[in-house]
């Protein structure tokens, strides 16, 4: 299958690189749109849309719900693309410090027959790539290529990590025609704030994000009482309605979801007087 397969032979403005044929089990290393790297929108490969024009979607978030990473924990990293009715879906992602662009912690496979590792090489030496397998390029449900694996953040950290990730959505026409390919990142600060993540804990904070509806639930012990905001990425207030009950000295909030707050991503703050505690939320 030809069509959601890179070809193989790809220039960066550093290097070119050579591969003999066609690749036929994921994108060659170095297409995740990272620092000096380049994507398949390209002649050969997924040329006939500019990058990021079409009306679909690429859309990444780790577990947890949170924009920090703690050293040496292990996370799920959730990727989904997303194209009107193609049936083809591809990506390739990789995990970068930001400091000096070179490899930050170890991604691993949780689904070896749909996805598979890549080292990189040259001036991507010491890059991990992770991409997808023949098997991974069927469509997860109508006109969406969705995967999850895991990172394990590294141990000793150099600070900000970002994700850098590509998709590609394709008709399966055997042609570089109609394909449209898509970049997005996910970045990631180090937590340098133990103590709250330590508070979270003694107060036994759980959120249960919105996955089916517009309710978010928290809850947490009493008689400590949270003020609660959910602002979006540019850090405006958004409207929601709080209902909040007490029973078994726990303290549960629900949070209905306004019509107007639309799909994306959103930070919830939770405050107290010594505290404030933030959770990046993704709404459906």
């Amino acid at each position: 299958m030809k069509k959601i397969h890179y070809a193989l032979i790809y220039l960066t403005a550093i290097a070119t690189t050579v591969y003999a044929g066609i690749k036929t089990t994921g994108a060659p290393p170095a297409h995740t749109n990272a620092p000096e790297e380049n994507t398949c929108a390209q002649q050969g490969c997924h040329a006939d849309n500019i990058l990021n024009s079409g009306t679909g979607s690429i859309n990444v978030q780790m577990d947890s719900a949170i924009d920090k990473y703690n050293p040496n924990q292990t996370y799920t990293i959730s990727l989904k693309v997303k194209q009107g009715s193609l049936k083809r879906f591809g990506f390739q992602a990789v995990a970068l410090f930001d400091a000096d662009s070179t490899n930050a912690g170890e991604i691993s496979l949780t689904d070896a027959n749909r996805m598979q590792l890549m080292d990189g090489a040259n001036q991507y030496s010491g890059r991990n790539y992770i991409t997808y397998t023949e098997a991974g390029t069927s469509a997860t449900k109508t006109g969406e290529g969705e995967w999850s694996f895991k990172w394990k953040a590294p141990a000793k950290t150099k600070g900000a990590v970002t994700f850098y990730l590509a998709g590609v959505a394709a008709d399966d026409d055997q042609t570089d025609k109609g394909d449209y390919t898509y970049t997005t990142k996910l970045s990631l600060a180090e937590n340098t704030n133990v103590g709250i993540e330590d508070f979270s804990k003694e107060i036994g904070l759980k959120i249960t994000p919105p996955y089916f509806n517009k309710q978010l639930l928290i809850s947490y012990n009493a008689p400590l009482v949270l003020v609660t905001e959910l602002r979006n990425l540019q850090g405006q207030i958004m409207p929601i309605y709080l209902e909040s009950n007490a029973a078994a000295n726990r303290i549960t909030t629900k949070i209905q979801l306004e019509n107007n707050i639309g799909s994306g991503i959103y930070i919830l703050c939770l405050k107290e007087a010594n505290h404030t505690i933030t959770r990046k939320i993704f709404i459906p």
